[in-house]
């Protein structure tokens, strides 16, 4: 907090009070503080990724969903916000908001994966295993993404709470070195 009174411009050490205070228990002190940065930044992403993050971890998703949301109109290309904002709608108890950000991303990049990945993942957090596995496999992926090869073993063998998007691309890096 020092640092910060003493730097008040150096936002970055306005960000790591944030992110500490959060660490130590510091509730409010920590969404104020994040909150302060994406005033101050307003048309910068990471203060509202880091604002959604603390704001989740605090279960607080209605707030992260709406602060994501946010992050989501400046960066509607942005495919970790996308993720995001369907793991936030998800843990909240929302599939059918997950589901939509996984259409809409669909739509807007028709040519990429990850926009049916998603879509998977919502369909196999809600055990829908038939939806789930369509939803891998529209179409033929971008070059480079082996959604396909994954998909039975993630629907078969998953690790409770990883998303497949998330194995997927531990298994790529495994065995592609991507």
């Amino acid at each position: 907090k020092e640092a910060v009174d003493r730097n008040p411009e150096q936002l970055s050490l306005v960000e790591l009070l944030g992110i500490t205070q959060d660490a130590a228990g510091a509730d409010r002190d920590a969404i104020r503080t994040l909150k302060s940065l994406v005033v101050r930044e307003p048309n910068a992403l990471k203060p509202l990724i880091s604002l959604a993050q603390v704001q989740a971890r605090q279960r607080d998703f209605d707030g992260a969903a709406r602060t994501l949301t946010r992050a989501q109109e400046k960066a509607p290309e942005d495919e970790a916000v996308a993720r995001d904002l369907v793991g936030v709608y998800l843990q909240g108890g929302k599939p059918e908001q997950a589901l939509k950000v996984a259409k809409d991303l669909q739509v807007r990049r028709p040519l990429d994966a990850v926009g049916y990945v998603l879509e998977g993942d919502v369909r196999a957090f809600a055990k829908k295993w038939p939806d789930a596995e369509r939803a891998y496999r529209p179409h033929e992926p971008a070059p480079g993404i082996q959604v396909g090869h994954h998909s039975d073993l993630m629907l078969r063998d998953r690790l409770p709470g990883v998303p497949v998007a998330v194995e997927g691309r531990r298994c790529r890096a495994a065995h592609l070195g991507a």
